[in-house]
């Protein structure tokens, strides 16, 4: 390794609990001279991505808050879709959130509440499984070939777990049902009181980035409101898709947003 993916490797490892961790534990793990590892915690830290607290070791620094706080401004896809994201949340009175492919997962990176959406069991920051849930199924459907098989043979059981097949040819079928629909109805979306309504976004070719996700913590959802949730959601998604493949996010996001809407179906 070199000494940039060296620094990030000291990184990763705050992604695990408890979130901090000694020298001598990092020593441990990573197995770098100790010599090397103080000079790359000096350098994290004097970059504000890691801070020392006296007698409990390293934490990740308050740079890495400033930095979402950038992100959430300036991001193009946060931008393109949160006035969608909005409009969906007041429509169904539940929550709407964006979420974006992170390596082997679905991270949620905005979200939008109203009315009695609930508190979810996850949100904004959450890395979450590609096989269960909306949205992690639904960037798995769009994934290349070669990427799903080296998911399936990383963890069959999990997928057969998720109800996707008992082997990599079934896999492959349920994934292609999700594509072809175009949306992911999941039920049980992390809690059994939720129904999650998940569709891809694209970058303006043929890669998924993420999905935009509806969910709704109502029992019993009617096939007429599963109907218009669903077509809701897919023309959400695919206009955010078109802005994010233009040139103006920001005014093109913005002027899309529905202002009107007919009753739905209760």
């Amino acid at each position: 390794m070199n000494s940039l993916e060296r620094l990030i490797k000291i990184l990763d490892i705050f992604e695990e609990s408890p979130g901090i961790f000694s020298a001598e534990q990092l020593h441990g793990r990573l197995g770098y001279t100790r010599s090397t590892l103080y000079r790359y915690l000096k350098t994290l830290v004097d970059a504000g991505l890691l801070t020392s607290l006296h007698g409990s070791g390293f934490t990740l620094g308050p740079r890495v808050i400033e930095l979402n706080a950038l992100m959430v401004s300036r991001d193009p896809l946060i931008l393109a879709a949160r006035p969608y994201l909005a409009a969906l949340a007041g429509q169904f009175r539940g929550n709407a959130l964006l979420c974006r492919r992170f390596r082997d997962k679905a991270l949620y990176i905005h979200q939008e509440t109203a009315g009695s959406g609930g508190a979810l069991g996850y949100g904004v920051g959450i890395p979450m499984s590609l096989v269960f849930g909306s949205a992690g199924r639904v960037i798995l459907a769009n994934l290349q070939s070669g990427q799903v098989r080296r998911l399936y043979e990383k963890a069959p059981a999990t997928f057969l777990e998720a109800g996707l097949g008992v082997d990599l040819l079934a896999v492959r079928r349920s994934l292609r049902r999700i594509r072809e629909r175009g949306v992911e109805v999941y039920a049980g979306e992390m809690d059994p009181a939720y129904t999650g309504f998940a569709a891809p976004i694209f970058d303006g070719g043929a890669n998924i980035v993420g999905a935009l996700t509806v969910t709704l913590a109502e029992e019993g959802l009617s096939q007429a409101r599963t109907a218009a949730v669903t077509l809701e959601v897919m023309a959400a998604a695919a206009a955010v898709t078109q802005v994010v493949a233009g040139e103006s996010v920001m005014a093109d996001a913005q002027s899309a947003v529905p202002k009107h809407r007919e009753p739905l179906p209760a």
